[in-house]
């Protein structure tokens, strides 16, 4: 059983510079200010560019099990 993962708000803040960007389309690209961070994936997917301690995680994720009959 594989849960459904549902991207309520995809968002990061950097701690460089403290921007907080959202990515809102599946193809947009949003970069901080400072070029540290990038993030991408609208509501279809969380996809992260730049180093892991670099930002923080601010996206909502619902995850819904399925039962198997």
């Amino acid at each position: 059983m594989r849960p459904k993962n549902k991207v309520l708000r995809n968002s990061a803040k950097c701690l460089k510079c403290g921007d907080v960007l959202a990515s809102l389309s599946r193809h947009s690209l949003t970069e901080c200010s400072c070029g540290s961070l990038a993030i991408s994936g609208g509501l279809r997917r969380l996809e992260r560019y730049g180093k892991k301690g670099d930002y923080i995680e601010k996206s909502i994720v619902e995850v819904e099990c399925r039962k198997k009959v």
